[in-house]
């Protein structure tokens, strides 16, 4: 038996190279980057991982999540037609080959391109291409189910404030593709699908901005007949008249019951303080009244929520930046999937890891990484770089305030039968846990100098080492072969 260990850095982020997003005048950037979007998906036996954001120069970074850092940052080719804005990204594996449709605007118009990546190979099988012919677009969003159903939303201005969505699949191919009006006086839209495998067929949910019974409101249009764009009805998640809303976002559950979740930041009403409010819902149409989702963070400036569901957990990053300095953070908060509350003890946690803490602009998807995985992205703001990480749900830390365990070794390597753990700076006391793929623990036990493992016992495979402190949470990718 060998076994071969690999640092994959969990907890510190890494940064997608070239990590500028725009020239560098007077040591800032002329133009930064504003939106970043994600995802994640177990492919070619590893966790890939991809993320987009715009700028100067919009690009893609893709990492296939062996430990070895980002493949490749890559521009989007988008940026021939002019400047790049708000893109997303979803990811869907067809003929052992892994494909990323990206969407966007380019000076009011809609655009998309789909990559594909098989065995570390990278291709443009279609490259950009605009949806439609109006130039008064925004805000553009996309997501897909497991059975390669996509589903794409927009705002368009061009005959008032309307909602365009389209229904398609990862190529986007005309015969398969209808463009339609999902509702009017409504914008800043996001949607979510859901697919009914007892039914055969798939769910749409739309969240949005909208002046619904002249109140500043956030909320769900529901569609359940697909391509015929008959929406069943309009619901609101929240509506206040003095306060307003920021950018609403929506996930779906993978699959299981059928649940979403909706978040949003409130701007009260001649206040600087800004909330970060939640609002779940099943496949029966019945909304929970919206709530805080962090009481603990109420007296602080919060924006720009992204949610994604992530196995049983909803997933929640958001930017925060305290009243009382100039800092930001990237917030996890952990919520049940059935009741939409937070998990508790724990009620929140930082994912960035710098010492300046000025990052913001955060994306977060796992729907499908069939793990308690979930994949960040965030700008930090310092150094236009764009980070990501790939950190995990359960209630631990994943920040590092002192990177106390970026050199920690398991030993020897590689092994046959029984390893010892070697930890940086002579930390004495440590849990360490032994997961699987699926992110099942396997053993528990606590470390000490002297503590070794079997690891005959173990099939062949890849698992995870989490190695943990009272500050600290470290995780090793351990390979069996």
């Amino acid at each position: 038996m060998v076994l071969l260990l690999t640092n994959i850095s969990l907890l510190n982020a890494q940064s997608f190279t070239p990590s500028q997003t725009a020239d560098n005048i007077s040591g800032k950037c002329e133009k930064k980057t504003k939106n970043t979007g994600n995802d994640i998906r177990y492919f070619e036996s590893s966790f890939f991982q991809i993320s987009v954001w715009d700028g100067d120069r919009a690009r893609l970074g893709y990492d296939y999540g062996t430990g070895n850092g980002p493949e490749a940052s890559l521009m989007l080719d988008g940026n021939q037609y002019g400047q790049v804005e708000d893109p997303d990204v979803v990811l869907q594996e067809m003929y052992n080959t892994l494909f990323a449709f990206i969407i966007y605007t380019i000076e009011g118009k809609v655009y998309y391109e789909v990559h594909s990546f098989y065995q570390g190979t990278h291709s443009l099988p279609i490259p950009s291409q605009q949806i439609g012919t109006s130039n008064l677009c925004s805000n553009p969003n996309v997501d897909i189910d497991d059975q390669n159903n996509l589903v794409a939303v927009w705002a368009d201005t061009t005959n008032g404030k309307d909602i365009i969505i389209a229904y398609s699949d990862i190529f986007f191919t005309n015969s398969n593709t209808t463009v339609t009006t999902a509702c009017h006086n409504a914008w800043n839209p996001d949607v979510a699908i859901w697919y009914d495998y007892i039914n055969y067929k798939k769910h749409v949910r739309i969240t949005a901005n909208s002046d619904y019974d002249s109140e500043n409101a956030v909320i769900i249009i529901k569609n359940d007949a697909w391509t015929s764009g008959i929406f069943t009805g309009v619901d609101r998640c929240e509506a206040y008249k003095p306060d307003y809303f920021g950018r609403p976002r929506i996930a779906a559950s993978a699959n299981g019951n059928e649940m979403y979740e909706v978040v949003v930041d409130k701007h009260e009403y001649n206040s600087t303080i800004n909330t970060i409010m939640g609002c779940t819902f099943s496949g029966l149409g019945v909304l929970s009244a919206a709530t805080v989702l962090n009481p603990n963070l109420q007296q602080s400036i919060n924006t720009e929520p992204v949610v994604s569901f992530v196995l049983n957990t909803i997933v929640v990053a958001w930017t925060n930046e305290s009243t009382l300095t100039d800092k930001k953070d990237i917030i996890q908060q952990k919520l049940s999937a059935s009741t939409g509350l937070p998990y508790a003890p724990n009620t929140y946690e930082v994912v960035n890891q710098t010492i300046d803490d000025h990052q913001s602009i955060a994306s977060v998807s796992g729907r499908y990484s069939s793990s308690p995985l979930a994949h960040f992205t965030f700008m930090d703001i310092l150094e236009y770089e764009i980070n990501y990480k790939l950190g995990n749900i359960s209630n631990n830390y994943v920040r590092l305030k002192q990177p106390i365990f970026d050199e920690s070794k398991i030993l020897p390597n590689p092994a046959t039968d029984v390893v010892k753990f070697q930890l940086k700076d002579g930390i004495g006391n440590a849990i360490i846990t032994i997961f699987d793929l699926q992110g099942k623990m396997l053993e528990q036990f606590e470390y000490n100098n002297n503590t070794k493992y079997d690891v005959s016992k173990l099939i062949n495979g890849v698992y995870f080492v989490e190695i943990k402190t009272e500050n600290t949470v470290e995780t090793i990718k351990l390979i069996i072969n």
